[in-house]
């Protein structure tokens, strides 16, 4: 039967039944390793605003939820996919270019979690609904992104890990955040964005490490 995945924010401890806006960030294949007609894996990534219905505000929170999502015939009837597809509005469902196509028009949602599930130490998600942002004030996230780019031998030192332990986080953090994290010199070679990194690291359970 078709499934979705855990919910995966890197070890940022959400509230339970409080709900969060959310804003659909990208929606990008994930490879799997099957080779006979293998179903369609899309990661669906939302960024987290806290919700302040009196004062009609959304305020990012700088973090990232992500969904994965199997996409197959009859995937709209899931009961785990529909709220998805529902608020979404992905029409037809059980087409991937549907879903990718979404990303496109970057639709808001109003997400509800539940509890940390002690298996993984990470929240489901309750609740997903379309959420009207237009009447809401919206503030991004308060960080430079042109503050301070390092390679990673930089990085390592800042960090205190050695410096193949740096370019395998890079590696994580480049396909969560792509170009707002990571970028490229025109000779190839990645740089990071410092300040973002330093906010993100806890997150990902590196703490201490």
């Amino acid at each position: 039967m078709p499934r979705i995945l855990e919910i995966e924010t890197h070890r940022f401890r959400l509230m339970p039944d409080l709900p969060y806006a959310a804003r659909l960030l990208s929606v990008r294949p994930r490879p799997v390793e099957n080779r006979n007609a293998p179903p369609q894996l899309l990661r669906l990534e939302f960024e987290l605003f806290s919700l302040d219905e009196a004062r009609r505000e959304v305020r990012s929170l700088g973090k990232i939820a992500s969904r994965d999502v199997i996409v197959v015939r009859g995937v709209g009837d899931d009961f785990g996919v529909a709220p998805f597809v529902q608020a979404l509005r992905i029409r037809p469902p059980d087409d991937p270019a549907a879903w990718l196509r979404c990303a496109q028009r970057r639709p808001w949602v109003k997400l509800t979690f539940g509890e940390v599930d002690p298996a993984d130490d990470r929240n489901l998600v309750k609740e997903i609904y379309a959420f009207a942002c237009s009447g809401y004030k919206a503030f991004a996230y308060d960080y430079s992104l042109d503050e301070k780019w390092v390679g990673p031998r930089i990085a390592a030192q800042e960090f205190g890990v050695s410096e193949a332990t740096i370019r395998r986080r890079i590696d994580v953090l480049e396909a969560d955040w792509g170009p707002t994290l990571v970028r490229r010199t025109s000779g190839g070679q990645r740089r990071v964005n410092l300040p973002l990194m330093k906010h993100v690291w806890d997150e990902y359970g590196w703490n201490g490490r």
